[in-house]
């Protein structure tokens, strides 16, 4: 009897021991719930909302720098002093608290106090290369000093780190290249190819509106370095340069292209150049018309290119044009087709136009309805480039015109 009172005292003792065991353990289960959800939602909110972080965690480092930086661009021109009392918070916190540190920069900065604000501000760029906000000042403090190795350093670490900076930086850098020094400058990224360098030629090639600060950029650098975007930074550059009449540009350009053939310049011969479209507005154009245009093809047994053209009835427009650079002088001209079948007057004209001087003026046509064709052709001396022109109409009735042009040539 009595060893069984003993062994039931042994028992509930452990049972109580149990008992505690659990509540502890529930009571810890919370507790590290509850830190947990805390530093979860401050993770969250110090960035998104710094009050909300620091409501849970006073001394949070970043949260107290994030609501500094809030404070700071909520009045630039005027900050309040409170903000200074959270980023000194923050560094007490984190001593290397790159955002922090920056603010005590901008501080300083707004105070007048500028050799402090560069030292902080400097501070904060070594301590993380994607502080943004310090990269950004400083590029603003080396512009003001024109040191342009040390401001297109602070660009390059933006724009390698920071992706998202190019739509800022991007337009300021595009205007910038008006300056000789900073296109030296600029060459060793160029060369470099930097990677964001390709997407910065596309943005300058779509919005420089001269795109001659460009042209001098790129031929400096000995081309676009080599990318993807490359062949497309070609044609669309070569585009602009025809379209805006900068044709002197456009050869110098040209001549950088991979594959490039000088002589072409003065050879209106199809080739798979043509027919690729690898050379854009150095090349043949084909109109894209659902009532007159044309295509390449290579010939059946010959292996050549050759232009297949056609234009609807009651349609007449140009199908096709190539620019050239011939000499001014006499010139013989002549085409070769395989097919031409036409309704009621229709026909194929070729004819050069000089786009030189007030207006494009026409100059020399020949309305080709043979399969062999020829005429001489002068070139004006007030006229240094030329645009040869395929002229189509498709005439009456219901057939229209089609055509297949298997060779074109310019002799002396």
């Amino acid at each position: 009897m009595a060893r069984r009172k003993s062994e039931n005292r042994i028992i509930g003792i452990f049972k109580a021991i149990g008992r505690r065991r659990i509540a502890f353990a529930l009571l810890f289960a919370i507790v590290g719930g509850l830190l947990s959800f805390m530093l979860a939602v401050s993770g969250v909110a110090r960035t998104k909302a710094p009050h909300v972080a620091l409501a849970m965690i006073p001394g949070e480092s970043m949260a107290l720098s994030m609501r500094a930086d809030q404070m700071f661009f909520a009045n630039a021109n005027d900050p309040s002093p409170r903000l200074a009392n959270f980023a000194k918070a923050a560094v007490e916190q984190q001593a290397l608290n790159p955002q922090a540190v920056r603010l005590l920069g901008y501080m300083a900065d707004a105070k007048g106090e500028r050799d402090r604000a560069l030292t902080l501000i400097t501070m904060a760029a070594r301590l993380s290369r994607r502080e943004q906000g310090a990269q950004l000042w400083l590029i603003e403090y080396n512009a003001q000093a024109d040191d342009t190795k040390k401001t297109l350093e602070h660009y390059d670490t933006v724009l390698m780190t920071k992706p998202a900076s190019q739509a800022m930086l991007f337009p300021r850098l595009s205007n910038a290249i008006e300056d000789a020094p900073i296109r030296t400058a600029l060459l060793p990224y160029i060369r470099g190819n930097r990677s964001w360098v390709s997407a910065f030629l596309s943005h300058a090639i779509a919005n420089d509106k001269s795109a001659s600060n460009l042209v001098e950029l790129i031929t400096e650098a000995g081309g676009l370095p080599k990318s993807d975007a490359a062949p497309t930074q070609y044609k669309s550059l070569l585009s602009r340069l025809v379209n805006n009449g900068r044709f002197d540009d456009a050869v110098r350009i040209y001549k950088l292209v991979p594959g490039a053939q000088p002589d072409r310049l003065v050879d209106p011969s199809f080739t798979a150049a043509d027919r690729e479209g690898r050379f854009g507005a150095m090349d043949w154009t084909i109109t894209d018309d659902p009532n007159a245009g044309g295509g390449f093809s290579i010939g059946k047994g010959t292996k050549k290119v050759e232009l297949s053209i056609f234009a609807n009835a009651a349609t007449t427009q140009v199908v096709a044009s190539r620019l050239l650079y011939l000499k001014p002088g006499s010139h013989r001209f002549s085409a070769t087709l395989s097919q031409l079948d036409r309704g009621d007057g229709g026909y194929v004209l070729f004819r050069m136009r000089c786009p030189a001087g007030d207006s494009s003026s026409l100059i020399w046509s020949l309305n080709v309805s043979v399969k062999q064709n020829g005429a001489p052709l002068n070139v004006p001396t007030q006229c240094p480039v030329q645009f040869l022109e395929i002229f189509a109409t498709g005439g009456k009735g219901q057939l229209g015109l089609e055509a297949a042009i298997t060779a074109v040539s310019i002799s002396q």
